[in-house]
Parts: structure tokens; C-alpha cells; sequence
């Protein structure tokens, strides 16, 4: 009598290349995961407006117009506010999250079973006017253009939970200020000095890599189908004026940090023109 194999669980994209899949294939991947048929819009227009009452949106589909609203069930200020917490006490984190970016293990910043993006079918409110039973084609219609507009702007997750990017960016800066030493020179106002800085706990791995390490460094997208997006900043020192004041009261070294900051961008501009030159040169 042979005993048959057990099967192996089953792994997504997210578990074994978290740092490939983008916050596009994350979505679409959940709500597969919930049963749900998410296609391409193909054929169908949708009109999305997202504010933190969630998605509203018209769909149209050769027939009359129909009306779409789907949200998130908001974060509790408590649940919300430890993960704003968390994620400012890294400095990674709190470096992505101003510049537009959203990290990748976003997740592990919620207390509990939390997490930003749903993880039951229950967490997504969603109706159509079309009153079909189930999961329609123009809800479906919305999921997919919702991703596509994720993988651009991923901060908007955060608002289809109830808190827009004021709400993040506000937080950030709060906590973010509280990690800062009062004193310039890291001096306690005894003279001793004060304590270092917290190092970050490493990254543990997922479960899925341990039971098939052979995965983990095999890209889970075609290198040809990653797509970046890079938009320059509305303002020249728009990293800075997110942070805040600096923490000195010196004008002088205000300045400075801002001209060096600036000089800094202008560097890495130039560097980049010429490798962009020397690229096309030799082909």
C-alpha cells in the first residue's frame, strides 16, 4: 500500500519574491485569491475617483452606465497609529513613504492580523447598480483599473482604508520627531551622551523560501515586464520640507543642508546623463 505524498502548499508570487511582485499583481493576486475573476478592463470604460469613502466609479460596458463603490474596512486610529509608529522608527521605511513609495513589507507594521492590503473577502465593501448577484464584470472592471492605478500611486491604499496621504505624511513626521535627539551633538543635557540609535531587526524569511530556497533567487516576473515610473518632485528640496525643520538652530547649517542636498541631486543627474550617453554611444 503506498502512501501518497503530501502536497506541497501552495505559493504565490508575494511569498516567494515579495521585492518582485508589484503592488499591481499583489492585488490582482488577492482577489483571485477570494474567488474573484479579475480580467483586464478590455472593453469597458471606467471613471475612478478614490478619497478616503473608498472608490466611486462608472462603468460603462456597451450598456447603460453603471455605478461602482467599493472601500476597505477603515483601520481603527489605534491600529493605524501603531503602524505609523512602527514604520517611522526605520529610517528605510520612513524614506519610501516620503518620497511617494510604498515599502514592501508594509505589512509587518500593523499589529495582529492587520494588514494593509485585505486578506478576507469580508474586509472589501463593494456594490454595483447593476444589482447582479455576486461578483460582476463591472466590479471586476474596477479591481483591475484600481491595480493599475496601485502600481503607480501604492499610497493609495492607505485611503481606500480611511486616511489619505495628509494623514500618512502627518503621522510620519510626528513620530519620526520623536525619534530625533533634542540636542544637535547627541548630548543628554547632563553631558552624557546619549544612547545609540535602535538597529533594525533583520527581515526574517518567508516560510515559503525555507521550504524551497531554489525559489528564492528566481525572479517571479519577467525582468522585461517590470515597469518603474519616476516622476520628478514637485519642488527641488521636497524630501526636506517633508522631514521638517532641521535640528539645529543655526540658519547658516540650514542652508548649507539644503544647498548640499541640492547639489547632491545635481550630481547624481549629471552621472546619469553621461552613463545614458556613453550607453547610446556603444551601440
Amino acid at each position: 500500500m503506498s502512501r501518497r505524498k503530501s502536497a506541497r502548499p501552495r505559493l504565490t508570487l508575494a511569498d516567494v519574491a515579495p521585492h518582485v511582485a508589484g503592488w499591481r499583481e499583489r492585488w490582482i493576486a488577492t482577489m483571485r485569491g477570494f474567488g474573484w475573476v479579475v480580467p483586464a478592463p478590455r472593453g469597458r470604460t471606467v471613471r475612478l475617483k478614490i478619497s478616503r469613502d473608498g472608490v466611486t466609479a462608472i462603468v460603462r460596458a456597451g450598456g447603460p452606465p453603471q455605478q461602482v463603490r467599493l472601500r476597505l474596512r477603515p483601520f481603527s486610529s489605534r491600529t493605524f497609529e501603531a503602524a505609523m509608529r512602527h514604520l517611522a522608527s526605520r529610517a528605510a521605511a520612513s524614506a519610501s513613504l516620503l518620497s511617494g513609495r510604498l515599502p514592501d513589507d508594509v505589512d509587518r507594521a500593523f499589529p495582529g492580523k492587520h494588514r494593509l492590503v485585505p486578506t478576507r473577502a469580508d474586509d472589501v465593501l463593494q456594490s454595483c447598480s447593476c444589482e447582479a448577484r455576486g461578483f460582476c464584470a463591472h466590479v471586476a472592471a474596477v479591481h483591475a483599473s484600481l491595480a493599475t492605478r496601485l502600481a503607480k500611486d501604492p499610497l493609495l491604499l492607505f485611503e481606500l482604508r480611511g486616511r489619505d496621504r495628509g494623514d500618512v505624511l502627518a503621522a510620519l513626521r510626528k513620530y519620526r520627531a520623536l525619534e530625533t535627539p533634542p540636542f544637535a551633538d547627541g548630548a543628554s543635557p547632563a553631558g552624557t551622551p546619549a544612547a545609540p540609535p535602535r538597529a533594525e531587526p533583520p527581515t526574517p524569511l518567508p516560510e515559503s523560501v525555507l521550504l524551497r530556497p531554489e525559489t528564492f533567487f528566481k525572479p517571479g516576473l519577467p525582468i522585461d515586464s517590470l515597469a518603474t515610473s519616476l516622476a520628478p518632485a514637485e519642488h527641488p528640496e521636497a524630501i526636506l520640507a517633508r522631514l521638517g525643520p532641521p535640528p539645529f538652530a543655526d540658519e547658516d547649517a540650514a542652508r548649507l543642508l539644503a544647498d548640499l542636498h541640492r547639489a547632491i541631486g545635481l550630481g547624481a543627474a549629471e552621472r546619469l546623463a553621461e552613463w545614458e550617453w556613453r550607453r547610446a554611444g556603444d551601440r
